[in-house]
């Protein structure tokens, strides 16, 4: 009987299946061919390039339309590639290092228009926008519109190198945030003592604040670790605070980790030169 019941689901299951390809077989015979190049993005691509061409008119429209295509596939897959370069190891191991100017070198052999290679804006953007894909939209947006740089502009290393170790070092700066966080949240339930919260960013602070001014690297990793010391005397002052007080005041998680990332914005260098234009 039980065989025969698994035989039974085995047929549902295959029919099903057949149903499925059925339906989307239909579909791809009934949508029509304006239907299908727009679905799969051909439509736009072709309105941009013919776009370009009237514009500018060039003496061979054909070899600009071929070149144009194939700068386009040659620019997703070297983001893709320099991307996974860099994902290869963390941030503060010695072989990342490598990495970067392995990632670099991808990126720098794309042509960037009258015959030049290198590293465009354009692509190190796009590239700072699939590091921070796993970080929460508003804090990715603050952080992606003080590294990015203009599309046309060339890149330099240092430059990348810079803002690709700092999305790491981002990533690494909330993680602990929230981690420290969880040490204050006694309920477990994502709401911790608002005075505590404010006494840990507080210190958070401080320590940030006391870092080598001449090493933006160092300025950026020093809030990772805090001075356990320091931790437990300014949370011994917060909870006595707290007791006297008693407003039931809490701050959640998300508010947490959205002030620890103010405190990790203030300490991105801004003044360094960025591209060459």
């Amino acid at each position: 009987m039980r065989g025969q019941n698994n035989q039974n689901n085995m047929a549902d299951k295959k029919s099903t299946k057949q149903d499925e390809l059925l339906t989307s077989s239909r579909t791809e015979k009934t949508e029509s061919p304006a239907d299908f190049l727009a679905r799969v993005g051909v439509t736009r691509q072709m309105q941009e390039v013919i776009s370009i061409i009237l514009e500018n008119r060039p003496e061979d429209p054909v070899a600009y339309i071929a070149e144009y295509f194939a700068n386009i596939a040659e620019h997703v897959s070297s983001v893709s590639q320099a991307y996974q370069h860099l994902c290869l190891s963390h941030h503060n191991q010695p072989s990342f290092e490598n990495n970067l100017l392995k990632a670099y070198a991808v990126l720098n052999r794309q042509k960037c228009g009258q015959g030049l290679k290198g590293l465009t804006g354009k692509s190190y953007n796009e590239l700072l926008d699939m590091l921070c894909r796993d970080i929460a939209s508003n804090e990715a947006d603050t952080l992606l519109n003080m590294l990015q740089k203009r599309e046309q502009g060339i890149v330099r290393f240092n430059v990348f190198a810079s803002g690709v170790t700092c999305c790491f070092l981002f990533k690494d700066f909330i993680s602990q945030a929230k981690s420290l966080f969880q040490d204050l949240d006694l309920s477990g339930r994502g709401h911790a003592d608002y005075t505590l919260c404010v006494a840990m960013l507080s210190q958070l602070t401080t320590t940030v604040s006391q870092t080598n001014e001449n090493s933006s690297l160092s300025i950026l990793e020093a809030g990772v670790s805090l001075s356990t010391q320091n931790v437990d005397i300014a949370m011994k002052k917060a909870l006595a605070d707290s007791f006297s007080h008693n407003t039931g005041k809490t701050m959640s998680l998300d508010e947490f980790a959205h002030q620890a990332g103010k405190i990790f914005f203030t300490k991105i260098p801004t003044s360094e030169s960025n591209e060459i234009p």
